[in-house]
């Protein structure tokens, strides 16, 4: 299963006429049209136009149940401890009515939380435009060593 979003900016009629000739390309690739003129959810999020800019916000689907590593998995810890950085989320006011959701989640999923304020607060502390902007990366010049297990 792939997801694709598409911006479209023509006409509703060549959408339709995009569709439709887009599923008769093959029998088994089906694209399903949602349309919206002023806020779209895409997986995890809310696409919404505001002011003339695209904004986001948290999205969970009214029967879906926010699922998250456990505290106890076996995955690295600073995958777990960066869960909540990963949240795209232009506005604060909604940022910080789901950081409250967040935690609970987290509490149930048996995290410290102590571990989930100081993560959280770390997060809440980086400006966003900071995060958008392009970052360099660092070159790691290092030799992967690759074992057979039988």
């Amino acid at each position: 299963m792939t997801y694709i979003l598409i911006i479209w900016t023509a006409s509703e009629k060549e959408l339709l006429a995009f569709h439709q000739r887009f599923n008769q390309f093959h029998p088994t690739i089906n694209l399903t049209l949602n349309k919206s003129y002023s806020h779209i959810n895409f997986l995890a999020i809310t696409i919404y136009i505001k002011n003339g800019t695209i904004q986001t916000s948290i999205y969970q689907k009214p029967t879906g149940h926010p699922a998250y590593l456990w505290w106890d998995s076996f995955h690295p810890h600073h995958i777990k401890k960066s869960i909540v950085f990963s949240w795209i989320c232009s506005n604060l006011d909604y940022r910080n009515k789901h950081i409250h959701s967040l935690q609970k989640t987290f509490v149930n999923q048996e995290y410290n939380p102590h571990v989930i304020d100081h993560q959280i607060h770390r997060a809440t502390q980086i400006l966003r435009d900071t995060l958008l902007e392009y970052k360099e990366k660092t070159e790691h010049n290092r030799l992967p060593i690759v074992v057979t297990y039988n």
